[in-house]
């Protein structure tokens, strides 16, 4: 299998750029002011848009239309919620992402280019996780040059001090989640060389992304991030044996490899001890999340059809619910539950029968792009149990991103279909 995927014509230069423009958004949203980082996205809609004939036909794809009903649900939860601005702010942040995806899914875009920059990107980002413990001085100097509070320079100091370390980021979770990007990546470049005797450059920097990832995240010491990406990797290699039609048994012993190579290889280093320590002492996981629950139900129950309103928990509780699920049932109600959980779970399973069906029809080259998406949707899921990335840009913009490649997937296998049948 190579790692070149084959398109039906050319990239489109103007919608590369888009995209470019769209995940930088993510990428420098700690880097970036305010106001540049709300007109971005809006920007890159407009340069895809630009290139669709019919801009105000949008090729929906069923994919979209859980997604579109989640959506049409947040922005009614807006209308009686006592955070109506904030809630806004959100749904139009995810209305401008959705239709980045919807106007981008049906172009030529250049995949490998695409993994590059996220690769050379997320690397940037955690060379400076890697090195703070050596040079902490070096990196602190480094951060003076961004606009952050003088309580979030305080943060990052005891932190460092603690033995837990967050690069340039001004906080311990963008740091660790860029880092699980990047561990994506790797994977990907790792899916792309399963089997061939060539690229093997591409093999070891695959080998070398997954390394400095998960080392990265270990550093941030960000236990449900650490969590997500193991378990986004796993779903990842697990559906990609499947696809290639290997007995359950192998897929377990494969796993089982991987899993204490991994272990030998982290296990001694000082950084995993750390980790180690957080999840096996008094430092409970759930630390003061088990009062947030019990608060988030105490409000649900006042209103349990349609919630206390889309982004209420902030004011209602102080705090982000650090649990999106929970959070939605609060201030959407069993119906917004029920459409988000709808939402990403058609999206899931869809991009799991996709790389399935590219197994059964030998269109292997097809399968490492999906397989990233799947790892981005796969993170999202989990970390979503304890973390609040529903509400964080940067994280939910990737996860839209992960959908837009589901799309862009499915529409270039049919295209390659079309025009192979009508050559026929």
């Amino acid at each position: 299998m190579g790692g070149e995927r084959k398109y039906i014509g050319r990239s489109d230069t103007m919608v590369q750029i888009a995209v470019y423009v769209f995940l930088i958004n993510s990428l420098c949203k700690y880097f970036l002011p305010n106001s540049l980082t709300k007109v971005l996205p809006i920007f890159a809609v407009l340069l895809a848009g630009i290139r669709t004939p019919s801009p105000f036909v949008l090729p929906v794809r069923k994919i979209d239309k859980p997604i579109l009903a989640f959506l049409c649900i947040w922005f009614f939860g807006c209308l009686y919620s006592p955070a109506m601005t904030k809630g806004l702010g959100y749904v139009f942040s995810f209305a401008i992402a959705l239709l980045f995806g919807i106007y981008v899914s049906r172009k030529n875009v250049d995949e490998k280019k695409i993994m590059r920059f996220l690769a050379l990107a997320c690397t940037a980002m955690a060379v400076f996780i890697l090195i703070q413990p050596i040079a902490p001085d070096l990196v602190s100097k480094i951060n003076r040059m961004f606009s952050y509070g003088s309580s979030e320079y305080t943060a990052m100091n005891a932190w460092t001090r603690n033995g837990w370390y967050t690069g340039l980021f001004p906080d311990r979770a963008p740091a660790a989640f860029f880092c699980s990007i990047l561990i994506g990546v790797g994977l990907y470049y790792l899916y792309c060389n399963y089997r061939t005797v060539g690229n093997k450059f591409q093999r070891f920097f695959g080998i070398i992304f997954v390394f400095i990832g998960a080392y990265g995240v270990l550093l941030t010491v960000k236990r449900g991030l650490l969590v997500g990406a193991g378990i986004a990797a796993f779903v990842t290699f697990v559906v990609y044996k499947k696809a290639n039609k290997a007995p359950i048994w192998r897929i377990c012993l494969a796993a089982i490899v991987v899993i204490f190579v991994i272990w030998i290889v982290f296990s001694n280093m000082e950084v995993s001890q750390v980790m180690i320590a957080r999840f096996v002492d008094n430092d409970n996981p759930l630390t003061y999340r088990d009062v947030i629950y019990g608060n988030i139900f105490e409000k649900f129950w006042s209103s349990p059809l349609i919630g206390t309103g889309t982004a209420s928990a902030f004011s209602l509780l102080g705090i982000g619910g650090h649990n999106i699920y929970l959070t939605v049932l609060m201030e959407n109600g069993v119906l917004g539950f029920v459409a988000f959980i709808s939402a990403l779970g058609y999206a899931f399973f869809s991009t799991v029968q996709l790389v399935l069906r590219f197994g059964s029809c030998k269109y292997q080259q097809g399968i490492p792009f999906l397989l990233f998406s799947l790892y981005i949707q796969s993170f999202f899921l989990v970390y979503g149990m304890s973390g609040n990335p529903l509400y964080d840009n940067y994280i939910l913009y990737f996860y839209l991103f992960a959908i837009f490649i589901v799309k862009n997937s499915e529409y270039q296998f049919e295209k390659m279909h079309s025009e192979r049948g009508v050559q026929k």
